[in-house]
């Protein structure tokens, strides 16, 4: 019989990889989620709070048609959760051209 203590030590996630990594966008941005450790899942949020394991699940990639913040971290149940992915995507419209009216004229002061 052994009375003496045993240490259990868990491995952590991998840190998810976000891809592309921010930038920014004109429209719109295809934002892919992955995570190194097989059997790991991928909890995300864009409203600047940390993933916990009840956030957004990921299943595939997501489309941003605003500005946000992605952040993603990684479970398993075997392990501790990852550390946090950060990454910042600034989505901008398309400019509106106003073209002149059909017959109007330009003046040019001197």
């Amino acid at each position: 019989i052994y009375y003496g203590t045993v240490t259990v030590t868990y491995l952590t996630v991998a840190t998810p990889s976000i891809t592309p990594n921010g930038g920014a966008y004109l429209n719109s941005v295809q934002v892919t989620l992955s995570c190194a450790t097989s059997g790991a899942t991928i909890r995300y949020t864009t409203d600047g709070t940390d993933p916990t394991a009840s956030s957004t699940f990921y299943a595939g990639p997501f489309t941003l048609t605003a500005s946000a913040p992605v952040k993603a971290r990684g479970f398993e149940s075997r392990y501790n959760d990852s550390t946090v992915a950060p990454a910042a995507f600034t989505v901008n419209s398309t400019p509106t051209v106003v073209a002149p009216t059909a017959g109007a004229s330009r003046t040019q002061s001197k």
